[in-house]
């Protein structure tokens, strides 16, 4: 018996339920109807069609025909949907190490006081970091505000960041 390998490309098209069309396109293009029988079925004269009826039911159908669209293979509404979820992505990932929560996890202290044990100065461990004032915030973050900050992309897509 002979076997194959099937390219992922060939198992990964998209299924059509309707001629050509997807079942994000059939949704898409069901909504509008959906909407428009509600609008009929509510707005007065009830059950029946006039002319403002038609324009609401146009203007609130023709985004979801235009999304249901197919330009170079792809729906239109994938597309929207990529690209906003894009822009929408944070830039910078920028924290700094003297915002509030980063001094509440630097305020807990090492040493377990439970045991009864009172240390004296001398004999505290060196990386216990107590908790800033607010003088003491306010001076940092104006000693940080005196320099400025850039940033070095290099080849790799690396970002540097440097302090002048």
């Amino acid at each position: 018996m002979k076997t194959a390998i099937v390219p992922a490309q060939i198992t990964s098209v998209e299924d059509t339920i309707a001629g050509s069309l997807t079942l994000t396109q059939l949704i898409l293009l069901i909504v509008p109807v959906f909407l428009a029988a509600l609008l009929l079925a509510v707005l007065p004269p009830m059950l029946k069609v006039d002319t403002y009826k038609l324009v609401v039911v146009l203007v609130l159908g023709l985004p979801f025909v235009i999304l249901a669209l197919r330009i170079n293979d792809q729906v239109l509404f994938h597309a929207l949907k990529d690209f906003v979820a894009f822009t929408s992505r944070p830039r910078l990932y920028l924290a700094t190490k003297f915002s509030e929560t980063c001094q509440m996890c630097a305020a807990k202290p090492l040493v377990d006081t439970a045991a009864g044990q009172d240390l004296s100065p001398e004999d505290q461990p060196a990386n216990i970091i107590l908790p800033l004032s607010l003088a003491e915030r306010s001076q940092l973050s104006q000693g940080l505000t005196t320099h400025r900050l850039t940033f070095i992309s290099d080849k790799n897509g690396n970002i540097d960041a440097v302090i002048e």
